[in-house]
């Protein structure tokens, strides 16, 4: 499965357009809110998205907690979780639910890091980004008991950062 991840691009069509060039045969979609775009977008376009800060966002769920494949995935924004001072009440949340993966965005800044059993993803943002400078977004692939998380530079394409793992029950 073939599963593309962003947030923050608060109303740029544009961005999202391009990174939707680059990648072609995506099985899902993921925005960790404040996309700035209707709820009509985002039907149209098959995106699963959480509620963000951005006081024009649609009115869809702060989380979401999903299984795919072996692994299971907590989505937040992050802005309820108070990611900006630090990861400690997101780590704790998807503790609690047993996750295997925690994406959230509203920081700005693309993180790829795992702590124990525990992965964690800001896919940074593709418009107004604070990390390196430069949009990104994230690509994530699970086959079976294996999961593939790329970083990748809007602008270039290049992956930045990356993440294999195996999960072991």
């Amino acid at each position: 499965m073939n599963i593309l991840i962003f947030s923050d691009t608060h109303g740029d069509l544009q961005a999202y357009q391009e990174m939707r060039l680059y990648e072609q045969n995506i099985d899902k979609i993921y925005c960790l809110g404040d996309s700035g775009f209707s709820l009509e977008f985002l039907e149209e376009e098959n995106i699963s998205s959480v509620r963000g800060n951005y006081p024009f966002g649609p009115k869809v769920p702060f989380d979401i907690v999903e299984n795919l494949g072996a692994f299971s995935l907590f989505l937040t924004h992050g802005h309820r979780y108070f990611v900006k001072f630090g990861l400690s009440n997101l780590k704790e949340k998807a503790k609690i639910l047993r996750m295997d993966l925690a994406l959230y965005g509203h920081t700005h800044k693309a993180k790829l890091i795992q702590e124990n059993q525990l992965i964690l993803l800001n896919p940074g943002a593709l418009s107004y980004s604070r990390s390196h400078l430069f949009p990104s977004y994230a690509k994530m692939i699970i086959e079976d008991y294996k999961i593939h998380i790329y970083l990748i530079n809007l602008k270039t394409q290049e992956v930045f950062q990356e993440l294999h793992e195996v999960k072991h029950d």
